[in-house]
């Protein structure tokens, strides 16, 4: 089971692409005939290659339209757009668990998104735009071993952070503490300042597949208000990562079935 890639398919790797490039050598052969035909004054080979091309068009026709439908169905069920739908609710989720109206100051505080694990080339690749604050940033790749996400990959369980001091302080603990390199880390936004990831994982308990991720600009979002440090919460970090739990189920019923599985 793997979560779909951002991109849509190329159109020249599309069904329907294949059908059209099948039928030109046959279209090309029948308008040759038919040109010889018209040269030499042999209505034979006209009368031929016109019904050649008839059939052939006709065929190319039929069966494009059939590819066409089959583009759709392998396009709706490799995009993430259904995962997209589900962090809308999420977002709202998470927003009134801090109970602050879902309004528009609110929902720019906070964004979240999802990474799929590429395995096969150890990063992380952000499958659909963000939702909630700045938008964007689907394609987006990052090594499977460094960030707060690459530490939910690895560690296989829930990271959170709160960032402390200016930028470059921030720049410096992703360095040092997670593994990224500082050119990753100062092209990170220095508006974000509380970040969570949450792991995907499949059957619940197999590896981690992907990680939702959110941010937000406001410190204290995911902080423990007892804390005369704004400290993460656990308990709200528990919380988030339990309204990520339908998301997962859904991702393991929704990708392990087109898988086969």
């Amino acid at each position: 089971m793997t979560l779909p890639p951002p991109k849509k398919t190329r159109w020249y790797a599309t069904e329907l692409a294949t059908t059209i490039f099948a039928a030109v050598p046959t279209v090309l052969a029948a308008v040759g005939g038919i040109a010889k035909g018209w040269r030499e004054d042999t209505r034979g080979f006209v009368q031929l290659g016109a019904a050649v091309l008839i059939a052939t068009l006709l065929g190319t026709v039929f069966k494009s339209l059939q590819s066409r439908r089959k583009d759709v169905r392998d396009a709706t069920r490799r995009s993430p757009a259904d995962l997209e739908a589900g962090l809308y609710t999420l977002h709202s989720a998470v927003v009134a668990m801090r109970g602050l109206p879902y309004d528009d100051h609110a929902i720019e505080k906070l964004r979240v998104t999802i990474f799929r694990l590429v395995e096969t080339e150890d990063v992380v690749e952000q499958i659909v735009p963000y939702v909630g604050g700045a938008g964007g940033g689907e394609g987006t790749r990052w090594s499977a071993r460094s960030g707060v996400v690459g530490r939910a990959v690895l560690q296989g369980k829930v990271a959170a952070m709160i960032r402390d001091g200016s930028f470059d302080d921030y720049v410096q603990t992703l360095v040092e503490s997670y593994a990224m390199h500082t050119h990753e880390a100062r092209a990170l936004p220095d508006d974000r300042f509380a970040f969570v990831a949450v792991p995907l994982r499949r059957r619940g308990t197999g590896p981690v597949i992907g990680v939702v991720y959110f941010d937000s600009t406001d410190a204290t979002l995911f902080s423990d208000p007892a804390s005369p440090r704004g400290d993460i919460s656990e308990p709200f970090v528990v919380k988030v990562a339990t309204a990520c739990a339908g998301l997962g189920l859904y991702t393991e019923l929704r990708y392990a079935m087109e898988a086969g599985r």
